[in-house]
């Protein structure tokens, strides 16, 4: 941890102000790199489907027990194997991105946590927060940091799914499997 000092002594001498912006630039580089390496690991679109089509199965398989309605979950499970599949390959390409980007990241925390060792407040807020007060010790503003980061750049990079998808203008035109799937499963429920 030696090696660390003048990173160290560097940023003991800025000013708080400019120590929470190199947390803050340095947890959304972080983000970037884990979003980047998440397009160019997995096939984001496909991944995409694969959890709609899994939240569409548990949602209606919920509504299948509230109802009591036996016909329809005798149909659902005969899909279970098929979801546990797509699930399970879902939580591997989750994986790498993990296993990829864990090391960099750890070896990142590590270098700035040796870096603030010795400030107690990397941050002071404005307002103050219920059981932390409004003085944030670096790991509190790191984990701040990378979330606030995290939720607008994966919507940017196309990482988060929403739960139904918002009809774009090529599926209007040229439906995929994905809008019949959608389309048939809304006339199912009107029939009813």
């Amino acid at each position: 941890m030696e090696w660390f000092e003048p990173f160290g002594v560097w940023v003991v001498g800025l000013d708080k102000a400019y120590s929470m912006l190199v947390v803050l630039v340095i947890a959304s580089l972080l983000v970037i790199i884990s979003m980047t390496t998440n397009h160019l690991v997995n096939d984001v679109k496909r991944l995409g489907e694969h959890e709609i089509e899994v939240r569409s199965y548990t949602r209606d398989l919920n509504e299948a027990r509230k109802k009591d309605d036996k016909n329809l979950r005798r149909q659902l499970k005969r899909r279970e194997s098929e979801i546990r599949g797509l699930q399970s390959f879902i939580t591997r390409q989750r994986m790498k991105v993990t296993l990829v980007t864990m090391l960099p990241f750890m070896i990142i925390y590590l270098i700035l946590s040796s870096a603030f060792s010795g400030i107690t407040a990397v941050a002071i807020l404005p307002f103050e927060l219920p059981l932390v007060g409004r003085e944030l010790s670096f790991y509190l503003w790191y984990l701040f940091c990378y979330f606030t980061a995290y939720l607008p750049l994966s919507r940017v990079f196309g990482v988060s799914v929403e739960i139904e998808p918002k009809p774009k203008l090529k599926q209007l035109e040229k439906p995929d499997k994905l809008a019949r799937t959608v389309k048939r499963k809304k006339r199912r429920r009107r029939r009813r």
